[in-house]
């Protein structure tokens, strides 16, 4: 899931006009000189270097030749000038004789162009973005996680750039006050009570001595493996941390978390962006954005009405199976299964994750021509499951982090392993790195075709024989499947149907049997990432279509090897664009006649 979040800070950069100069850029009339691959390859390097902090993301700082010691601007383009070479770029695709280039290049400069629009799309909305939350797409927080597992510190300069970043952290506050300022004036802000818990996680973060917080335990247990630091300088920027720390970053931190309780005494707890003015058109431009699909809120809504009901029959079936009464409320029926198959947290659940994980590459092996030579890193996390890929400059590694503070199912944890790296997020951003992709198309992703994937990869590794001996497993993977279908329905119940949040949580919890702490922590995401939520469902059920459509077509000839080297062959495309890869795919192996 942490895939979104990197490709966050690029996209929020461009939106939120930052114009941080990050070293030099190609003249604008050169450019219009260059072939389009050229050109596009240097308006992406252009866009990237308006973040710094997505560039020590992918661990390109040494290859651009900047520092990683800036953080990204939030400050709003009022102007409008961050969106000009957007259009420039689109404007030269259009004027683009494509048709002598191979289908290949067609097709990513066309999966450039769609993400392009959707940028540009999204102008209006600038202040429709909810950016402080409980969810880890707010601000502060994120922010205090990339600094501390992020933001590399394996050399002298790695230590100056960190010092560096948490300097400018009161800044960036300060620009994100004025953008909240902003949301308030369009009523766009999270609800009050989203907020008051938002600043309760703003404000644990400044509290206490500069000693006991996670940006100086991290840095000095940093310090302890930097080679060529004598003692007498690691004591120094020892203390110049705990200075910048104490003087400027913690107290910033603490009076964001007061503005943000002011701002969320002036607002209410209403749910939805319906609540809007241009809640209408927002919610649609999101779902055109994450599903890359023109599917409206009812069509995905009872889309997921259709796959509800379906999964939870079969879930009823595989319970009766094992002797549970299929009779049951799925609540109930729910708990007994996590009383019977049992429960696991914190460093348990790690090993147990790490175990499935060595497991999952034998597993997938069958069905992939090439799979990635070194496994992921497996690391606890906190409150909810993610994946984050590696630094391309081998800083750091393709990590899956556990989430060890909640209490979860063993049945749960199977999928929950293959969504999250093989024959998931892992291995497709592994085939991705592998498949000599343009560089503009670098960090261009649909989160349709990503999540999808991801998805997909949960029922694959059921049909690869990941549950033959392990029945609780297959009704965790089912939970899954119906846990995602259940997102196509409260995603559109709360932004354009006006759910209330305890009809969107009572939803949940009737239809899934997820326990309700779990429930009202997906509520809230939805909540304030309107739409995210849909693009797994829809982009799994396109797979599935699109799966079953070259089965039907090539009857033996059909390989799913080969399917899957189709499919991942151009990395995260839009949905349409998959479509095409499919035809293709199909076209090339259907036997002559």
């Amino acid at each position: 899931m942490k895939r979104a979040i990197g490709l966050l800070l690029l996209v929020l950069a461009v939106l939120l006009g930052a114009a941080s100069d990050r070293g030099p850029r190609i003249d604008a009339t050169a450019k219009q000189s260059t072939s389009l691959v050229q050109y596009l390859n240097s308006v992406a390097l252009d866009l990237l270097r308006q973040s710094p902090q997505t560039i020590t993301s992918r661990g390109l700082a040494s290859k651009l030749g900047v520092r990683s010691d800036a953080l990204d601007s939030l400050a709003l383009d009022a102007t409008g000038e961050s969106y000009a070479p957007l259009e420039a770029a689109l404007a030269r695709i259009a004027a683009t004789d494509l048709s002598q280039e191979d289908t290949r290049s067609r097709r990513c400069v066309g999966t450039f162009a769609r993400w392009l629009e959707s940028a540009v799309d999204g102008r209006p909305y600038q202040d429709d973005i909810c950016l402080v939350s409980t969810y880890m797409t707010s601000v502060p927080q994120y922010l205090a996680w990339f600094m501390t597992h992020i933001h590399p510190l394996a050399t002298h300069a790695d230590v100056e750039d960190y010092l560096s970043r948490l300097s400018q952290i009161p800044d960036r506050f300060s620009e994100l006050v004025v953008r909240l300022t902003a949301s308030e004036a369009k009523g766009a802000l999270a609800p009050r009570f989203l907020l008051l818990r938002a600043a309760n996680e703003i404000e644990d973060i400044g509290r206490g001595p500069s000693e006991e917080s996670e940006f100086f335990t991290r840095f000095a247990a940093a310090l302890d493996k930097v080679a060529d630091l004598a003692p007498a300088a690691r004591r120094t920027l020892l203390a110049e941390a705990t200075r910048v720390l104490t003087d400027a970053v913690l107290p910033a931190y603490r009076q964001l978390a007061t503005t943000v309780r002011e701002f969320a005494a002036r607002t209410t707890d209403d749910i939805g962006v319906w609540r809007l003015a241009d809640g209408e058109a927002y919610y649609n431009y999101l779902l055109r954005a994450y599903t890359t699909t023109d599917m409206t809120a009812d069509e995905i809504f009872n889309l997921g009405l259709h796959e509800v009901a379906r999964l939870q029959t079969e879930i009823r079936s595989a319970a009766a199976d094992l002797g549970y009464n299929p009779d049951l409320p799925l609540p109930d029926l729910f708990a007994r299964l996590r009383a019977d198959s049992g429960l696991v947290s914190g460093d348990d659940a790690v090993r147990a994750c790490r175990a499935l994980v060595d497991r999952a590459a034998n597993l997938a092996r069958p069905a992939f021509r090439d799979l990635p030579g070194v496994p992921p890193a497996v690391e606890a996390g906190e409150n909810i499951a993610y994946f984050v890929e590696g630094a391309e400059d081998g800083s750091r590694p393709g990590t899956f982090y556990v989430p060890v503070a909640q209490v979860r199912p063993v049945y749960s944890l199977p999928s929950l392993v293959y969504h999250e790296t093989i024959p998931g997020h892992y291995l497709q951003a592994a085939v991705a790195r592998k498949n000599n992709l343009p560089p503009y198309l670098d960090g261009v992703a649909s989160s349709a075709f990503t999540e999808g994937w991801a998805t997909y990869a949960e029922r694959l590794a059921w049909e690869l024989g990941a549950y033959e001996n392990d029945p609780y497993g297959n009704i965790g993977r089912l939970q899954e499947e119906l846990f995602r279908a259940a997102r196509l329905v409260v995603d559109p119940g709360i932004h354009a149907k006006r759910w209330t949040y305890e009809e969107a949580v009572s939803y949940m919890i009737q239809a899934t049997g997820l326990d309700e702490a779990a429930v009202r922590d997906e509520v809230e995401r939805y909540i304030v990432t309107p739409g995210q939520a849909v693009a797994y469902g829809v982009g799994f059920y396109k797979l599935l279509e699109l799966r079953e459509r070259a089965r039907e077509a090539l009857g033996d000839a059909f390989d799913l090897t080969q399917f899957h080297e189709a499919v991942l062959s151009c990395g995260s495309v839009p949905l349409p664009v998959l479509e095409e890869v499919v035809d293709d795919y199909i076209a090339s192996r259907r036997p002559s006649t």
